[in-house]
């Protein structure tokens, strides 16, 4: 499916003149660039490969998620605690 995809874009190339050679040039290196990544990988039962493969995708979203789940506690914990209300709450 990526190939025709693939076939498809570098054949309407051939056909826009809007676009300069050198600009077509990067386009068809840029597709023949894409990687196809339809379905599951070969490995996917090696939780080893599988680890190496995604390794710091988990520290991402983890760290994502503690400051989404921060944004959400910090106005709580400010309330919670009154020398600090002023600043959450005015009147």
């Amino acid at each position: 499916m990526i190939g025709n995809i693939r076939s498809a874009f570098n054949d309407l190339l051939e056909e826009i003149t809007w676009m300069d050679d050198a600009t077509k040039n990067v386009a068809r290196e840029k597709a023949a660039a894409i990687t196809e990544k339809i379905g599951y990988p070969e490995y996917i039962m090696n939780n080893t490969a599988l680890a190496e493969d995604y390794e710091g995708v988990c520290h991402y979203y983890t760290a994502g998620f503690v400051l989404l789940l921060w944004d959400f506690l910090y106005p709580i914990l400010i309330i919670r605690d009154r020398r600090f209300y002023h600043l959450v709450m005015t009147p």
